[in-house]
């Protein structure tokens, strides 16, 4: 779902630094003006999001995986210790 959103998003991006480049040239104006430096800090934060978010769902799949290994651990020394006490 993130990364259709994503997805999305950057073409939106896209259509942006489209129309900003059209609106420069429509009007006369530095097509590295304000408005392209606005469009192009929005295409970084999203890039900021994406990182982000990789490094939540990377840190998400550590954390399953160390607990699922904890469990395994957790059955073993129960086996180990049924089998001492018997």
């Amino acid at each position: 779902v993130c990364e259709e959103t994503l997805a999305q998003h950057k073409e939106r991006l896209a259509e942006l630094r489209g129309l900003v480049a059209q609106i420069a040239s429509d009007v006369g104006l530095d097509a590295d003006g304000p408005l392209h430096c606005e469009v192009e800090a929005l295409g970084r934060r999203l890039e900021d999001v994406r990182e982000t978010l990789s490094t939540l769902a990377d840190t998400a799949d550590a954390r399953a995986l160390n607990k699922e290994l904890a469990r395994g651990d957790l059955c073993q020394t129960k086996n180990f210790l049924d089998s001492v006490q018997q």
